[in-house]
């Protein structure tokens, strides 16, 4: 994006930094605490007995929505769940992706489901940037809350 494209914000915008700081250094200190061997110069998560922790394999079809997500309270619709079976698929084979439909079909949902399947299966535990019109911040915050408890 060139630079006349970019936005600036308001300080107000601004003014609960130190708190969103403070939670996202919470954040980093359990997902470290989750990570055990990372750190240590590992890639892979691993038991205590030094076996791998086996994962889900992305690439399996999910033919209804996974535990932990019916745990939200939420339910993926038909083509949210095929969305995020292809997301996982993509992910897998290494391959870029671009969610584009209608509005209010749900790419939010499909993209918070695929991110929390990395972390709750082990493939990744972030943390994940997400990129968003600022107008539509307040509602990725809520919905990631809803569906990532």
């Amino acid at each position: 994006m060139p630079y006349d494209g970019c936005t600036w914000e308001d300080d107000d915008v601004c003014e609960n930094m130190p708190e969103l700081i403070d939670s996202f250094e919470r954040h980093k200190a359990a997902v470290q605490a989750n990570t055990d061997g990372a750190l240590a110069g590992r890639s892979e998560p691993t038991e205590k007995r030094g076996s791998k922790i086996k994962k889900p394999d992305l690439r399996r079809k999910y033919d209804e929505q996974p535990s932990y997500v019916t745990a939200t309270g939420g339910r993926l619709h038909s083509y949210q769940l095929e969305g995020l079976n292809w997301l996982r698929f993509s992910y897998a084979q290494s391959t870029n992706t671009i969610l584009a439909d209608e509005m209010g079909l749900g790419k939010t949902i499909q993209t918070i489901s695929f991110l929390y399947s990395l972390y709750k299966e082990g493939h990744s535990r972030g943390p994940f940037l997400v990129s968003a019109p600022l107008s539509t911040i307040i509602n990725w915050e809520r919905e990631f809350e809803f569906w990532t408890p």
